[in-house]
């Protein structure tokens, strides 16, 4: 992504979710915000970020669960010996 910036619409639609998402994270501070005009503007770096931090803690949560990868692992490997 080329902008350096995007409106809550936009950051919206880089995050998978509705405008209203976006401006209650900008509502409890989670996501950095100008209000120029009638919208508010936000860096394309802040989503993204954003965007990535989820991904990484929700993906840690996931390898916390050793019971659910190690029933993965037994049926791929009972299904690819």
């Amino acid at each position: 992504m080329n902008k350096p910036t995007l409106s809550t619409n936009e950051a919206a639609e880089l995050m998978n979710v509705g405008p209203q998402y976006v401006l209650d994270l900008i509502d409890a501070g989670v996501l950095n915000a100008a209000k120029l005009g009638k919208g508010y503007n936000l860096m394309t770096r802040d989503v993204l970020a954003y965007i990535e931090k989820q991904i990484s803690e929700q993906a840690a949560k996931r390898m916390r669960r050793p019971k659910r990868a190690e029933a993965l692992t037994q049926k791929n490997s009972q299904e690819n010996p």
